[in-house]
């Protein structure tokens, strides 16, 4: 501004400023729109410093994200972890059932003994009559030695000189015996119902038989046993032994009836003596025949690998039901995990996306870096935190190690490897089962076209 008094003339205090001109204006007018800096157009493919100090704040802030995730990307990873090494057990479990053969083994075993009966005819070997159950004849054979130790208590307190006045622990000494004639009918009904069942089992089942009178009676039985040589198969049942079972036999009906014919003394008529002996021997041997006529050696086979089968596919069931359940909870928990991971690289990839996206508006309102944005990044199928969105546009890197280390956790616990393990041993098992129980014409079969 300058000074309009007149040249030599002063203000009040006579003192004169020099004149100063004023600036010149702004293109437009308005000197204080004067630019400092004339803004300079750049590359799309670099970044200005206000785009590198805002992708900077957003690489703060996505750390931050991971940071709070932590926690439960930690927790998550460590579910997973316990829950893939109760499945992977679980399928190991399974897989060493299979090795072992015990599917396999358990048909073989009843594979045999259906191919043993398929030639047996109307009546098949394995026959049993229904009412005669196992529970059926230990309940006669206890009844009999009951019956038989009460029979002759009064003889043994006798024998042994016991008042029938005693104490009755004293008197129950009597009772003792009983024990042992039950032992004796039992041992008496084993040993008869072995050689029993296989002589009957070779002389019904014989393809040839000759005549029969008594002088053949007589002679097999005190002159020559065994006229003609014999011979066995290996799969045969083994020759049948006498002399033990019916020496037994004798020795114990002998002892019974003779305590029986000694009980006879105390009744009132001498003469029931003898049918009382022949009544005591007749329950005795009727509870010996129930136990031989309950010994049936492929009966017994056939219920063993039956049930041996049973129980060998219950087992297997039981491990399948429990791999699949564990690997059901295994895909459930890398699924939890998964989404965690997600969650976590979202709110971490949030700062720097939303920072992208102002400077690309920047950069649309100013038009230095130009009108066309550079072409974004390619996917590769890893959508990760710290990659370039742009192609040849570099951002400062984010520290995801956490996120890193959890999405290498879910790859290395995927439950697809032991869902294929788990559906092949199955596989496997099943095909084990379906070769031990083909027959042998199913074996050798031409194959179906």
């Amino acid at each position: 501004m300058v000074d309009n008094l007149p040249v030599g003339r002063s203000d009040a205090n006579g003192r004169r400023y020099p004149k100063t001109p004023c600036p010149s204006a702004a293109p437009d007018g308005d000197p204080l729109l004067q630019p400092t800096v004339t803004p300079q157009k750049y590359d799309k493919a670099v970044l200005s410093y206000a785009e590198s100090a805002r992708l900077i704040r957003a690489k703060v802030a996505a750390e931050a994200a991971v940071s709070e995730s932590q926690r439960s990307i930690q927790q998550a990873t460590e579910l997973l972890a316990h829950s893939w090494q109760r499945a992977a057990a679980a399928v190991r479990a399974i897989r060493e059932f299979r090795a072992e053969r015990r599917l396999g083994l358990a048909a073989k075993r009843r594979r045999k003994v259906l191919d043993r009966h398929i030639d047996d005819g109307p009546e098949d070997r394995r026959s049993r009559p229904r009412w005669l159950t196992e529970w059926l004849v230990w309940l006669i054979i206890l009844l009999s030695a009951g019956y038989d130790t009460a029979f002759f208590a009064t003889v043994f307190q006798d024998a042994i000189d016991i008042d029938p006045q005693a104490p009755i622990l004293l008197r129950a000494v009597a009772y003792i015996p009983g024990f042992s004639i039950a032992m004796a009918l039992i041992l008496a009904g084993s040993w008869l119902a072995v050689p029993l069942f296989r002589h009957r089992s070779s002389a019904e089942r014989r393809a040839r038989r000759g005549p029969l009178n008594w002088r053949v009676v007589l002679s097999r039985t005190f002159r020559n046993w065994r006229p003609d040589e014999q011979t066995r198969r290996n799969d045969d049942l083994p020759w049948p032994s006498w002399p033990l079972a019916v020496t037994f036999l004798l020795l114990l009906l002998s002892v019974l009836g003779v305590w029986a014919w000694f009980r006879g003394r105390d009744l009132f008529d001498g003469n029931l003596r003898w049918p009382l002996v022949v009544l005591l021997l007749l329950l005795t041997g009727s509870a010996i025949a129930f136990k031989a006529a309950a010994h049936n050696p492929f009966a017994d086979r056939d219920r063993e690998t039956r049930e041996d089968l049973a129980r060998t596919q219950a087992d297997l069931a039981a491990l399948e039901r429990g791999a699949g359940e564990s690997v059901a909870e295994l895909l459930g928990k890398w699924q939890e995990a998964q989404l965690t991971l997600e969650n976590a690289t979202l709110a971490a990839r949030r700062p720097i996306v939303e920072a992208w996206a102002s400077i690309s508006e920047e950069r649309a309102r100013h038009g230095l870096a130009g009108n066309v944005a550079p072409s974004f990044v390619a996917s590769d199928g890893q959508d990760t935190v710290g990659f370039a969105l742009f192609d040849d546009l570099r951002e400062p890197r984010v520290h995801v190690r956490v996120l890193d280390n959890g999405w290498a956790a879910l790859a290395d616990f995927d439950p697809a490897r032991l869902q294929a393990q788990l559906a092949d041993t199955l596989d496997q098992l099943h095909d084990q089962l379906d070769r031990a129980m083909e027959t042998d014409s199913e074996l050798h079969a031409p194959p179906e076209i």
